[in-house]
């Protein structure tokens, strides 16, 4: 047992909105002890995610899992301040300016959850929710909801590498759109959890550059999460017209998953028998449209053995 491994991803809720002009830009900061006489170490930063008070944050965590080793955890949710405020919105999203994750102050905390490795293996489906709490003139108060989610992994290693690219069929995809990909695995427990969020990277050059967006370098860890790598993932493809844009369109949601990927060699089209129908969707964000165009995903990959 001692080479066996565990997982944690994290996504919150509800967040206290910190921002006087904008949302909260929120990044995760997770501590760790290995029993309760140690004290709290820092271990590991998320990205920031801007104007976001209901975060899903990418990162995956992973921990050795050793008898001798009883894990406890702090994680707290920090909103990302500027050192300038009179920056532009447009420096702020294109710099990404991330000032306060070098220095993390009390005044930009949004909360904090402390958990045990213990309480996440008594969860069926190694889920749980917390309060994110902050102490305010002596009141604990909180300030919005984080959901962990705890994965066993096994011993097999592996990885497929997915380049994709998304196609519209009415040709209405401009150059200076800002584009985004987010790749969600249904969990054991019928719940969507997000493994992979990325912003584009790459744009083709060829005849159709004005119709067709690309993504490069999608690494997906397969087979040692309890198989659940090959059940269903879900794909979102999204635009906005500008970065200062309030409102994000939705170009397309695509279902498959890896078997549908390698039954097919090292590449395959998907058209709407991919697709999912929007009214079988969650109700939409605010803030969000979708796009009724015809859209294709192709995809190519090929597997690395580790």
């Amino acid at each position: 047992m001692g080479d066996r491994k565990f997982s944690l991803r994290f996504a919150a809720n509800k967040l206290a909105r910190l921002d006087e002009y904008s949302l909260t830009d929120p990044f995760l900061v997770l501590f760790v002890r290995r029993n309760s006489s140690e004290k709290y170490v820092q271990y590991a930063k998320t990205r920031t995610l801007y104007n976001d008070l209901d975060p899903e944050f990418p990162e995956q965590f992973t921990f050795e899992l050793k008898p001798n080793l009883h894990y406890q955890f702090k994680a707290r949710v920090y909103d990302a301040d500027l050192p300038d405020m009179m920056l532009t919105i447009k420096d702020r999203y294109s710099t990404l300016i991330k000032a306060n994750e070098r220095h993390l102050y009390s005044k930009d905390l949004v909360g904090e959850a402390e958990f045990t490795l213990e309480q996440l293996q008594l969860m069926t489906f190694g889920r749980m929710e917390l309060g994110l709490k902050k102490s305010i003139r002596r009141r604990s108060r909180e300030r919005g909801r984080l959901t962990v989610f705890y994965e066993l992994l096994q011993r097999g290693t592996g990885a497929i590498f997915m380049h994709i690219r998304a196609k519209n069929a009415a040709q209405t995809f401009h150059s200076h759109y800002d584009y985004k990909l987010k790749l969600y695995r249904l969990r054991r427990d019928k719940e969507w959890m997000l493994v992979h969020s990325q912003k584009l990277v790459f744009r083709s050059k060829g005849p159709n550059k004005d119709s067709d967006v690309e993504f490069n370098g999608l690494r997906m860890d397969h087979g040692h999460v309890n198989g659940d790598w090959m059940g269903k993932l879900r794909m979102w493809l999204f635009f906005r017209t500008n970065t200062t844009s309030k409102v994000t369109y939705l170009m397309g949601v695509f279902e498959f998953c890896l078997n549908d990927v390698m039954r097919r060699g090292n590449t395959f089209s998907s058209a709407a028998q991919f697709r999912v129908p929007f009214d079988a969707l969650e109700p939409f964000p605010s803030l969000l449209k979708p796009m009724l165009e015809p859209l294709n995903l192709h995809v190519s990959w090929f597997q690395l053995k580790e």
